[in-house]
C-alpha cells in the first residue's frame, strides 16, 4: 500500500511517498505541488522490499516527516519561501524588500524566512522599517525565521540585528518565530499569547536578548 509523507518547515516544502510493488520499492519525493521524481529498487523477495520501505519509512519520520493522505498532499501548496540577496545582486544594489513585495505569491505563504539582507556587516534595521511601512503585506504571517544568513555570507558573530518589537507587533497571527544572532537583538516587552515557539541561534546569548 502506498504511504504519503509531508514535510513542512520555515524553507521546506516537500513530499515522499513509498509503495511496495511485489518485490520493488517505489519512491517519490519533490516540491508541494509538482510530480516529483521516481526512484524504483528491486529486492530479492517481497519480505525484503517491505522490510527496506519500513526502515525508509522510520528514517523519514525521525527528520519530521508526517504521513498524510494521498489526496490531501496532492491539495497541498507551498507555504513557505525564503528570500535572500545573493553577493551580485547586492553589487547591483537591489534591495530585498523590493524583491519580497514584488513576488505576487506573497500572499500566499504562511511563513517567510529572510536571508542576507548585506555583505558588510550593516544592521537589519532599513529592511525592517521598509517591512512595517507595507506592514498590511505581512500581517497574514503564522511564521518568520529572521536572519537565516550562512556562514559563506556572514559569520554568526558578525549578524547585526535590531529592536525587532515593532515588527512582531505588526504580525498579529505569528505563531512560530526563529531568530539568527544576537547583536543588538531586542524583542522588547510585547505580549504575545498566540507564540507558540520562539528559537533563537547564536554563538552566545547576551543577558539583555533573555530579559
Amino acid at each position: 500500500m502506498k504511504r504519503v509523507f509531508v514535510f513542512q518547515d520555515f524553507k521546506s516544502q516537500k513530499f515522499w511517498s513509498v509503495d511496495v510493488q511485489g518485490t520493488d520499492v517505489v519512491v517519490n519525493y519533490g516540491k508541494l505541488g509538482t510530480e516529483g521524481q521516481t526512484q524504483v529498487k528491486n529486492y530479492p523477495t517481497v519480505e525484503e522490499a517491505e522490510k527496506a520501505a519500513n526502515k525508509l519509512i522510520a528514517e523519514k519520520t525521525k527528520k519530521g516527516y508526517v504521513e498524510t493522505a494521498e489526496e490531501t498532499a496532492r491539495e497541498m501548496k507551498v507555504e513557505a519561501k525564503k528570500y535572500t540577496l545573493s553577493y551580485d545582486e547586492y553589487e547591483n544594489d537591489v534591495k530585498l524588500l523590493d524583491k519580497i513585495l514584488k513576488d505576487k505569491h506573497l500572499p500566499e505563504y504562511k511563513q517567510i524566512t529572510v536571508g542576507c539582507w548585506d555583505y558588510e556587516g550593516e544592521d537589519c534595521s532599513a529592511l525592517l522599517e521598509g517591512m512595517l511601512e507595507h506592514k498590511d503585506k505581512f500581517a497574514h504571517l503564522e511564521g518568520l525565521f529572521w536572519g537565516d544568513i550562512d556562514w559563506e555570507e556572514q559569520e554568526i558573530s558578525w549578524i547585526e540585528q535590531t529592536d525587532l518589537s515593532p515588527l512582531l507587533n505588526a504580525l498579529p497571527k505569528l505563531k512560530d518565530l526563529k531568530i539568527k544572532g544576537t547583536n543588538n537583538l531586542r524583542l522588547g516587552q510585547t505580549s504575545r499569547p498566540e507564540l507558540r515557539s520562539l528559537e533563537i541561534i547564536s554563538g552566545g546569548l547576551p543577558t539583555e536578548v533573555v530579559e
